[in-house]
């Protein structure tokens, strides 16, 4: 959600619809972003997280040698330094919505390392008082933290809300199997009719105005996914003839386990 009253549209700001929400947990596509400087563009497999300074063994982990650590998983609320400014206007908007008010925070169970441990295994240096965390922001915006905070909440996470099956939307062309991991799960590779693709897109998207799109936009966004998964290429024509023909290469999962009469006995889907 996009506030109109902000400057631009392309602010940065990405509002969680409060009023729409259920319970506690904001869905990971609902948090609300702030970004000042772009999105940066993780790899996680090439991506490093560095501790060093007054420390005993400046040490570089990977994403794999963080989860090799005892992972905890904590709920935190996150909430911008600006969320609430819009609701003081003068005079006030009388349309003023709880999102538009107050949807720059959100509530989320995150799972990771406890930093404590990070800074235990480096070897903190005594008279060390502070810490940096620094990420990809290009805007750069750091703020010392008390080392005392390390020590007692900070969590480097690398999982929300417990990954969710559909976090991506572009995924090799494979089959989910009981060694997939649950973030490697997309359309292309988990959906075994190309139409159900269609319907969702139709009933669902775009989000705060479903059903909004025409047909014509519906194949268009469809065909662009199903190209950016490998299942059809750019000359692929697609629409409700041609449809129903294209084979997802999730198909075989339709077939059951012979032991449990399940088709993917291994998964808890939510």
């Amino acid at each position: 959600y996009i506030s109109p009253n902000l400057r631009t549209r392309h602010s940065g700001a990405n509002f969680a619809p409060l009023e729409k929400l259920e319970g506690v947990i904001t869905p990971n596509g609902l948090h609300f972003e702030r970004h000042h400087a772009g999105v940066p563009q993780v790899d996680p497999k090439a991506c490093r997280l560095a501790i060093h300074g007054m420390v005993e063994r400046p040490l570089v982990f990977t994403l794999e040698d963080l989860k090799r650590f005892p992972s905890v998983t904590r709920t935190y609320f996150i909430e911008r330094a600006g969320n609430g400014q819009n609701g003081y206007r003068n005079p006030p908007d009388p349309n003023l919505t709880a999102t538009r008010s107050r949807g720059l925070a959100s509530n989320a169970s995150w799972t990771g390392v406890p930093l404590a441990l990070l800074l235990k295994e480096a070897g903190v240096k005594p008279g060390a008082k502070r810490f940096i965390p620094e990420g990809m922001d290009a805007a750069m915006y750091t703020r010392s933290l008390p080392l005392e905070k390390a020590m007692e909440d900070v969590l480097v996470a690398y999982a929300q809300n417990g990954g969710y099956p559909f976090n991506r939307l572009v995924s090799e062309p494979f089959p989910i199997t009981p060694d997939t991991e649950p973030v490697e799960y997309a359309i292309g590779n988990y959906w075994q009719y190309p139409t159900t693709l269609f319907d969702y897109i139709r009933r669902a998207m775009p989000f705060g105005q479903a059903g909004t799109l025409t047909d014509e936009e519906v194949y268009h966004l469809v065909a662009f996914l199903l190209y950016m998964n490998g299942i059809i290429d750019a000359s692929t024509p697609v629409n409700q003839a041609t449809l129903p023909k294209i084979r997802m290469p999730a198909r075989e999962l339709l077939h059951l386990d012979p032991e449990t009469q399940r088709r993917f006995p291994w998964l808890t889907l939510p």
